[in-house]
Order: C-alpha cells, then sequence, then structure tokens
C-alpha cells in the first residue's frame, strides 16, 4: 500500500496531494458561493492544481486495485541496448526542443495597419524588448569583423538607444557571447534560428549529463521534459543572452560531471572552455550555477590522494584556467575598445552613466539618487524600486513559484523535487556518486538564486533571472520521479506506473501548449505569446509607416517621447546610421529642431506620435 509500505513516497504524496487539495478546496468554497453552484468548481479548472490534484487521489486507488491482483510487480527491467541507443535518445530530445521552438515562434498574431488585419508568425515581428535590439546590434558589429562603431555623428542623447553606448564609442552594452552565436545566423534573415538551436543543442547537452547519473529512461524524461518545457520555448523565441549561455553551461555540466569522476586533459579544457564562454554571456548567471561544481573540482585539484588527480594536477588546473584567462582577457580588450578602460565593461559604463538606480545591491535607489547626473534616463530610471530585505524576499518567491510554473508546472515540480531531497538526504551505498552529483545539482539551484537576491527587479515573467535553474530544476524532477515509479512498483503492474507518471505529468504539460476554454482556458505558451506580442506589434505598425511610399526618403523621424512608456522606444538605428530612415528623440525646442535640419540637410523631417500613432512632416525655418 502507498501510504504504509513506502514512507517517502507516501510523505511527498501527503505533502503534494495537500498543497493541491487546499486550493482545491478554497476554489470549491468560492464556487458553492458563486451562483453557479458547486458545478462552478468543475466548469472552470485552475491549470496548476485542478487536473494534477485529480490524478495525485487516483493514485492510491491505483495501488489498492492493482496491488491485490498482481504479485510480481517488480520490473525495473535494464535494457541492454539502452545505452547503445543513447544517440538516438539525444536526437529524439534535440528534435522535440527544436520543434517546441518552433511551434512558438509559428504562433499567429494579429497586426493591423490601416483597416487591413494581417496574420503574422511570433517570430516574423520585431522583437520585443530594448535588449534584443542591443544584442542585435552586437551581432552585426561582430559580423563586420568589428568591436565597436564611431559614435553617433551629432546629439548622442537624441539618438540614444537603449543599452547601447553611443558617444564615446557605439556599442552594446552586453557581454559578447551571445552576440558572437547570433552573428553566424545573421545571414538566415532570420537571427531567432540561433537561438532555436542553442535551445535544442543545450536540451540535448543535459539529457547526456542526466544519463551519467540517472538510469536510461530515467535520463530520456529529463531531457524530454527539457525539450517540452513552455518556459525553455518560449525565451527561445526571444534574442536574450539565455539561450547561448545554457548552450555554454549544458556542455559544462556533461562535461564536468564525467570530469569528477573521470579526470582527462580534455574533458577539463573542454569544461573551461565553456564555463568560459558562459561567463561571456551571463556573468552572474555562469558564477552562480559553477559555483559548487568549481570547489568539488578545486577540493580535487588539492587534496584529492586518487591517482588519477595526484598525477596531473597540475596539467588540469591549467586547461581550466587558460581558457578563462583568455576570456578575461578578450573581454578587457572589448571594454578597452568601448570604454577605454581594460577593467571597466561596457554595462557598467552604462548602468552609472543612464541607470544608476539600476544597480546591483540593497538600497540601489538611495544610492542611485545620490548619482545623478543630466545624462540620466530619468523615467526608465525611476522605473527601479529601491531594494530592502522584504522586496528581497518578494522577489525570490515570485522566482521560485514561476521557475516551477514555466519549466512544467507547480504540483509536479514540487512532488519531484520532494522526492528527490528524501532520495539524497537517505542515499543507498550503491549510489554515493549518484548522491554527490545530485547534490552539486541542488547546490547549482540555489546559489543562482542566491546571487541574484541583491537585485531589485523580479525578472522577465519573474523568472528570467534564475531561468538557467529550469534544466537542472527538470533533471532533479526526474529523478524523483524514478524513485517514484519504484516505490509505487509493489503490487503494481509496469504498465499502470507508466500511464499514471505519463499522465501526472501531461496534467501539467497540457495547460503549457493547449488551449481549453471548457477546462483551464488559454494555455500558457498563448497568454504568454499575445502579451509578449504587443510591443512587438507597435514596432511592426511603426516600422511600416515610416517605410510608406509617402515618407520622403531619405528621412528622419523625431518620436515623441512625452508622457510616453519607457519600456517601449522607437530610437534604433544602423550603427553606422545609415539607414533610409533615421529615428531619434523629438528635442525640446525648434532651435533643436532647426540645428538637426542643418546636420542633416538632404533628409526629410517627420514628427511621430506614439500616443496618437501619427506621423506627420516637420517643415524646415
Amino acid at each position: 500500500m502507498i501510504l504504509t509500505g513506502n514512507p517517502r513516497l507516501a510523505a511527498a504524496w501527503l505533502f503534494v496531494t495537500g498543497l493541491c487539495g487546499y486550493f482545491e478546496y478554497q476554489r470549491f468554497s468560492d464556487a458553492v458561493q458563486s451562483p453557479a453552484g458547486a458545478l462552478a468548481w468543475l466548469t472552470f479548472w485552475e491549470p496548476e492544481t485542478t487536473l494534477p490534484f485529480l490524478i495525485l487521489v487516483a493514485l492510491p486507488l491505483l495501488c489498492l486495485i492493482f496491488g491485490s491482483s498482481c504479485t510480481n510487480a517488480q520490473h525495473d527491467v535494464q535494457h541492454a541496448g539502452a545505452r547503445r541507443c543513447r544517440w538516438l535518445s539525444w536526437l529524439a530530445v534535440t528534435g522535440v526542443s527544436l520543434a517546441a521552438s518552433v511551434w512558438v515562434g509559428l504562433q499567429p498574431v494579429n497586426v493591423q495597419t490601416g483597416l487591413v488585419t494581417e496574420s503574422v508568425s511570433f517570430c516574423d515581428l520585431p522583437p520585443t524588448y530594448h535588449d534584443e535590439y542591443s544584442y542585435l546590434l552586437q551581432a552585426e558589429t561582430f559580423a563586420a569583423g568589428r568591436l565597436s562603431w564611431p559614435p553617433a555623428p551629432v546629439r548622442p542623447d537624441l539618438f540614444h538607444q537603449f543599452h547601447v553606448l553611443n558617444e564615446h564609442r557605439t556599442a552594446s552594452r552586453y557581454f559578447p557571447w551571445t552576440g558572437l552565436w547570433t552573428s553566424l545566423f545573421l545571414q538566415t534573415g532570420r537571427p531567432i534560428i540561433g537561438h532555436w538551436l542553442a535551445g535544442a543543442l543545450a536540451a540535448g547537452f543535459f539529457y547526456l549529463a542526466a544519463s551519467e547519473v540517472l538510469r536510461p529512461q530515467a535520463a530520456l524524461t529529463a531531457g524530454l521534459l527539457i525539450g517540452c518545457s513552455p518556459g525553455l520555448a518560449l525565451f527561445s523565441n526571444m534574442l536574450l543572452a539565455h539561450h547561448p549561455t545554457l548552450l555554454a553551461l549544458s556542455v559544462f555540466l556533461w562535461t564536468m560531471i564525467r570530469l569528477i569522476r573521470y579526470p582527462t586533459m580534455t574533458l577539463t579544457l573542454i569544461c573551461g572552455i565553456s564555463l568560459s564562454l558562459a561567463m561571456l554571456g551571463r556573468p552572474m548567471t555562469a558564477a552562480g550555477f559553477a559555483l559548487p561544481w568549481g570547489l568539488v573540482f578545486g577540493w580535487r585539484i588539492v587534496w584529492s590522494t586518487e591517482s588519477q588527480w595526484s598525477s596531473q594536477r597540475f596539467q588540469l588546473l591549467a586547461c581550466m584556467a587558460v581558457p578563462l584567462t583568455v576570456g578575461f582577457v578578450g573581454l578587457g580588450v572589448l571594454n578597452q575598445e568601448t570604454t577605454g578602460s581594460f577593467f571597466r565593461s561596457p554595462y557598467q559604463e552604462y548602468t552609472e552613466t543612464y541607470t544608476p538606480r539600476h544597480v546591483y545591491g540593497f538600497n540601489n535607489g538611495i544610492r542611485g539618487e545620490a548619482n545623478q547626473t543630466p545624462k540620466v534616463l530619468k523615467s526608465y530610471d525611476q522605473w527601479a524600486d529601491n531594494l530592502t530585505w522584504s522586496v528581497a524576499v518578494r522577489n525570490t518567491g515570485h522566482r521560485c513559484l514561476a521557475s516551477a510554473q514555466w519549466t512544467l508546472g507547480i504540483a509536479p515540480i514540487v512532488m519531484g523535487l520532494t522526492l528527490v531531497l528524501l532520495r539524497v538526504c537517505l542515499p543507498s551505498q550503491d549510489q554515493f556518486h549518484q548522491t554527490i552529483v545530485l547534490w552539486l545539482m541542488i547546490a547549482s539551484v540555489l546559489t543562482l538564486h542566491l546571487v541574484h537576491v541583491p537585485y531589485w527587479f523580479s525578472g522577465i515573467m519573474h523568472w528570467h533571472y534564475v531561468f538557467e535553474t529550469a534544466p537542472l530544476i527538470l533533471t532533479l524532477a526526474a529523478a524523483g520521479f524514478s524513485l517514484l515509479t519504484r516505490e509505487i512498483s509493489q503490487g503494481v503492474p509496469h504498465r499502470v506506473r507508466r500511464f499514471w507518471l505519463i499522465s501526472f505529468l501531461l496534467a501539467a504539460l497540457l495547460p503549457g501548449w493547449l488551449t481549453a476554454e471548457a477546462m483551464w482556458g488559454p494555455s500558457k505558451i498563448s497568454s504568454a505569446t499575445s502579451e509578449l506580442a504587443w510591443s512587438r506589434r507597435q514596432f511592426e505598425k511603426f516600422n511600416r509607416m515610416v517605410n510608406l511610399p509617402a515618407v520622403t526618403k531619405p528621412a528622419i523621424v523625431l518620436v515623441d517621447e512625452t508622457a510616453s512608456d519607457p519600456q517601449l522606444s522607437y530610437i534604433i538605428n544602423d550603427p553606422e546610421y545609415q539607414n533610409d530612415v533615421l529615428v531619434a528623440r523629438l528635442p525640446g525646442t525648434p532651435d533643436e529642431i532647426n540645428e538637426l535640419q542643418d546636420s542633416f540637410p538632404d533628409r526629410t523631417f517627420y514628427r511621430f506620435d506614439p500616443r496618437s500613432v501619427t506621423l506627420t512632416p516637420i517643415k524646415p525655418e
């Protein structure tokens, strides 16, 4: 029986069922008091708890029914061909991930231009966030064989693009790995393909990492969950740093797990290169992710008495240190080019100059207010809340909740993590290496959260600062599910166990991908793409408007940003300022407009009002 013979499963089942049951009871109480009565409880489902709760309740019934009719239920068969077919599983995982990314990218979005409404794929619209345009500029810079461009020729403040330096040199504020990766795909006309591919390869390498410590079926479960995670697929359709960084971290994790057990110079070199690339993508994320593994590697280098470590300490240390050193030197060269200082990054330069309230650490608002200058982007800078301990706790809670929601679903993630915690706290002697690796994965999740506690913003979708924990969480959950299927095996046929687990996982996955108005309503993907598409529509409408034949080219469009949304800026230009249509901020006085017209005598000037979405000519005076 589930509640008497399997204490670990019983504890996890009671905890998760009680959690879901509590929220379902609240829903039922509200439904009873509504005009529709108790029927409303079944009519309007909560996607995170309703279906998982019903499936959880069914588990002891299955054990009761099948446990009494089947005496030989231990079917932990090791398939001899599992390892031989690992490459097929790798292809399946990467294929599922790629298909999921493409599915999100092909979601239709209606764009209205005048009286005409056109359906455009989500991936064919302009990017959502300012950050994405900065990464695109970075990719164009590297593709042109450059580190930066000359500064804005006239009035850098009017031509200032969010997250781009343009006074001493024109360059993205961000670290270079994302731009390097994206530059490889610019010629396709759809640079987002690079992020789709990065996500697919990352899923494959995380599967390989899981296969080093989990049984073949559990590793494949982890890989497939990563491949079809709605949150991972959604972020693969944004040109942010996450997926190139995730790819580097996946290779790092795979090689590090192998390295801990079988150290070789080749593995260490690959591990060092991948960590260096991750550091050049998202340094804080890479540091938080790699810290527990680095401590174990350092301990082995210094203290291990095993011959395979002691005989090549300095070689292994060099293979890890040299790629990291090369990466830091390369970053210093880029810093020198863009900021004039080897040790001052464009990120630091931009934050201190334009958004001092956005700095890392507590009381960022108070410190930022003490460093205000005329160059500060007031509306964007004021967006940052002052970080206190209460705000930090709230942000951490939001990040944890969003991690469960967007990786898979709250119920299965809590169940899987509860089981894996019980598993590593009560390990068997023959699972020592596996237990160490699982503990290190748990530590990586914790340290990645911890390094972002001192940041005021919870993140895009309350998640993106800890986004890279998603594959770790799913791998840990898969390890928990592996324990679950073994724990309920006493008296339950193999097919029944598998059917129950698949049903439990689908109960979380289906609301992520499929819209069901009669049950849980719009899918997570549908809701998220609809929300993200709003700014994409605005950019698309603006681009279509300024490229109409009625607009005399070459032109300069001056955008009136008075009381406009700081999250939506149309100031995006070619780094050489050679566009047929240049875009700048509307100056504060007519004299400044006249000066601009004198600086660009061959261009026609227009004024764009974002609130009324109108474009009107500006006649020279």
